[in-house]
């Protein structure tokens, strides 16, 4: 949250930033839609499936334990990945913007996966893993903590912007929050429908934000880098 100081700058990056955290949450929100109408499992969904893990191994079933144990696994192998692909070397054949070398390697993993039904396992890890690797990615909005896959951890500043608005009369920041933040569930129902006529080929409208978040990147980076407040540890 901005101080009065930095005010005019983080208002001046706001409306890009928004819109680009918008379009990765879309996008977070929609990969979870797009894996429970295709596979019948919430790719995104690690608060849950923690705790659906523990209590089935806790009774000793662990059939059921398995495929969670699986999508978290992937889950941490993405985000490893993530990290790796930020701290790759820039030479002869790594350039340009890190940031917007992930976002077209996510896209073109979702196109390929468009045209590939995978089987129960490999379908756990292929979108456990690009979910990690999302989560990863971009971790800052306004300087605090934001998730585009989970939206769980988003909970506690929505609780916070609300008091903020309540009692310090925020309510810009706060509807701005609940925008950016609403485009999880907005890309869970878009693709439920979007799922009933595409099938599989679905993560292709996925793919194309991403490579909407990349243009964005590489149209920011042209004038500024002014969305580099998202690029964060």
């Amino acid at each position: 949250m901005a101080d009065r100081q930095t005010k005019r700058h983080t208002l001046g990056a706001l409306a890009q930033s928004s819109l680009f955290l918008w379009l990765l949450t879309l996008t977070g929100g929609y990969l979870n839609g797009y894996t429970w109408a295709n596979y019948g499992f919430l790719g995104n969904n690690h608060t849950g499936n923690i705790s659906k893990f523990s209590i089935f191994l806790a009774n000793g079933d662990w059939a059921s334990a398995k495929p969670l144990g699986v999508l978290m696994l992937f889950g941490i192998l993405g985000a490893f990945f993530g990290a790796f692909m930020k701290d790759l070397p820039q030479g002869k054949l790594i350039k340009g913007d890190v940031r917007i070398r992930s976002l077209l390697f996510e896209a073109g993993y979702l196109a390929v996966l468009a045209f590939v039904r995978l089987p129960e396992y490999p379908a756990y890890m292929a979108f456990a893993f690009i979910a990690g690797f999302q989560l990863n990615q971009f971790v800052l909005w306004l300087g605090i903590p934001f998730s585009t896959t989970i939206f769980s951890g988003n909970i506690r500043y929505a609780g916070q912007f609300l008091y903020d608005a309540v009692a310090k009369s925020r309510w810009g920041y706060f509807l701005l929050f609940c925008i950016v933040a609403g485009a999880f569930p907005l890309g869970l129902m878009t693709s439920t429908v979007v799922c009933r006529v595409l099938g599989l080929a679905a993560t292709l409208p996925a793919a194309a934000l991403l490579l909407a978040a990349a243009l964005l990147l590489y149209i920011d980076d042209r004038h500024g880098n002014h969305l580099k407040d998202n690029w964060g540890e």
